[in-house]
């Protein structure tokens, strides 16, 4: 989202295109107006609780997961999300409940090979969830230049 906007910077667009080949696929938590912009160079699969926003674009593949204890709904998202993808973006669940997503690490058992972007990076819960995310892999995050609101960790 960067700062202010309600969908992924345009400086983390470009990064994206920059960092991951035209035809990979991508796996995003929360999604919104730049899902569309995705889907014009990747295969994407939305994780979306708001089913509202469910086939907001026709051309991602949309998981509804409603939030269940302040998390997506843990059992229809190992059902659903692809065996294989090559990026993961965080930007999701909505208002609150991201940091949840290190109580749901197994279900992402690829983070290590892998691009990992994470919306809102400005904000303190993302800042916990990073601080949680660079301990348990072992590695640093980095924000992306001229953009205080995206972080992402490389393979």
């Amino acid at each position: 989202m960067g700062l202010g906007r309600i969908d992924l910077s345009d400086l983390c667009q470009a990064f994206i295109v920059d960092i991951l080949p035209a035809g990979s696929t991508i796996v995003e938590l929360g999604s919104g107006y730049g899902t569309k912009r995705l889907t014009k160079h990747y295969t994407v699969y939305s994780v979306e609780q708001n089913k509202s926003w469910v086939g907001f674009c026709d051309k991602s593949n949309y998981i509804h997961a409603p939030i269940i204890d302040g998390w997506y709904d843990p059992g229809i998202l190992k059902e659903q999300l692809p065996g294989e993808y090559d990026m993961l973006i965080i930007d999701g669940p909505g208002s609150v409940g991201r940091s949840y997503f290190m109580r749901h690490i197994e279900l992402f058992p690829n983070l290590n090979n892998i691009p990992i972007i994470v919306d809102d990076a400005n904000r303190n819960e993302e800042r916990i969830l990073l601080n949680e995310l660079s301990n348990y892999l072992g590695k640093e995050y980095s924000l992306i230049e001229n953009d205080p609101g995206t972080a992402y960790f490389m393979p």
